[in-house]
């Protein structure tokens, strides 16, 4: 999942660079592609004003400050009658960079301002990536259901024992991960199939090379930034063609996000996809409608490239990859595909934040298809991770992979203790210290810069 404004959400900013005052106002924050503004020169102090469409409980902030804008001092303050009372302080630092500022304690508001009292600099742009509302709020509503069913679990749980990966795994990891951000930005240049970004970007530098094969469109899914496809992209580096699936970003992808109920998993069709799923496997309908829009996409561009069928075209190894919602997607891509793949080909599927796909049957068929081509990554803390709840009968496929520490890239592989899911890595982590800024902040990895 992404950003959750939404455009009930009423938003105000002290001031701002737009001239176009039709569409942006002096006092609209929104610029229509992402949750940012453009401050003023007009010095400090500066704010940013939020009222939501119902209280929500807010736990954390996350920020990128980009354009030289940088505050030291950050004031959040909730409406106490006529009043704005502080409620925390945060310092930020001085660089183009996401930062997370957690609250000390949760506060539910109906609305809240931040504000920037001192900065280092004095005009740039700021971006809001996570206000948590409304598909937040309903989730945390769940997991309160989940914690008086399970209260008191995590106490009795023996300290955690990790098997940590090496270093060269810890980088290809995070590279896969580099290639999720990018389906959300802007990409530069694409004429002649390799993408051409801004200097400091992430496909400038450490994917610098890479050629765009394809974008993916799914007329159901919302729009976002990237001018290359809503629904994620196919990208050619080397003799690897990675496939990208971006998380949700608006409405309609909460829409889907939402729609939980299970569907059965179609074991017989023309293409044999999903051929000896079990048929009491069930899984998630949003998912699986979404991944089954994109397939015959993501099968063009594999045949095309001699990753199905037996055609020698150079390719040694497809990676499909996606955080949130895009990570759920991909799983079940990689389940259609499996059986079609060129035998010279190998096949990775390198997830992240992904919630739960389908039901305990479904996940150990699904894990015994994708056995060692599976890298479900879990960041320490992550909300989306652990939805929908176990106590549900929903089930993650094998293998975990762990982030403990996200500032210092220390990630544990974690085999399944029961069934597909290891008790000593995300599951050990109380309910009470999940925090949906986990979610966005791997590896400190930013969207597009």
């Amino acid at each position: 999942m992404s950003a959750a404004i939404a455009s009930v959400t009423k938003i105000r900013a002290s001031s701002t660079l737009h001239k176009d005052i039709k569409n942006y106002g002096p006092k609209n924050m929104i610029d229509g592609n992402v949750d940012t503004c453009w401050n003023s020169d007009v010095g400090t102090p500066q704010w940013i004003q939020v009222h939501f469409e119902s209280d929500v409980r807010v736990s954390a902030l996350v920020f990128t400050f980009q354009g030289g804008f940088a505050p030291k001092c950050i004031k959040v303050m909730m409406q106490d009658g006529a009043e704005w009372k502080v409620v925390e302080t945060l310092w930020g630092v001085d660089v183009s960079k996401q930062q997370v500022f957690e609250f000390k304690k949760s506060i539910k508001v109906p609305a809240l301002r931040v504000v920037f009292e001192e900065s280092y600099d004095t005009y740039g742009r700021i971006v809001v990536y996570n206000m948590w509302y409304r598909v937040l709020y309903i989730l945390m509503v769940l997991l309160l259901v989940v914690l008086l069913v399970d209260a008191g679990g995590s106490e009795s749980r023996s300290e955690p024992t990790y098997e940590t990966t090496s270093a060269e795994m810890r980088e290809w990891i995070m590279t896969q991960f580099k290639y999720t951000r990018i389906t959300v930005c802007r990409i530069g240049k694409l004429d002649d199939g390799t993408w051409t970004c801004r200097p400091k970007s992430l496909c400038n530098r450490e994917l610098n090379g890479t050629v765009l094969i394809r974008g993916l469109r799914d007329s159901q899914r919302a729009l976002n930034p990237s001018n290359i496809g809503n629904a994620g992209y196919i990208s050619k580096t080397n003799k690897t063609l990675i496939v990208a699936i971006p998380p949700s970003y608006g409405y309609a992808d909460y829409l889907l996000d939402l729609t939980t109920q299970w569907t059965d998993i179609p074991t017989k069709r023309i293409n044999e996809s999903y051929s000896g799923a079990p048929f009491s496997a069930k899984v998630h309908k949003g998912f699986l409608d979404a991944s089954e829009r994109i397939l015959g996409q993501v099968m063009d561009a594999f045949d095309e490239w001699g990753v199905i069928g037996y055609r020698k075209m150079g390719i040694e190894r497809v990676v499909l990859t996606g955080h949130s919602l895009g990570a759920a997607v991909a799983t079940l891509l990689a389940l259609s595909v499996k059986h079609h793949l060129n035998p010279r080909v190998k096949m990775d599927v390198v997830t992240f934040g992904s919630p739960r796909i389908g039901n305990t049957e479904f996940a150990e068929w699904a894990s015994a298809e994708l056995r060692n081509m599976s890298y479900r990554v879990s960041n320490r803390n992550d909300v989306i991770a652990e939805l929908p709840p176990r106590a549900m009968r929903w089930a993650h496929i094998e293998e975990e992979y762990f982030v403990t520490d996200t500032w210092h890239h220390t990630i544990n592989r974690c085999p399944a203790t029961t069934s597909t899911e290891s008790e000593e890595c995300s599951n050990a982590v109380s309910f009470m210290a999940l925090n949906p800024a986990a979610h966005f902040n791997y590896f400190d990895t930013p969207y597009c810069y």
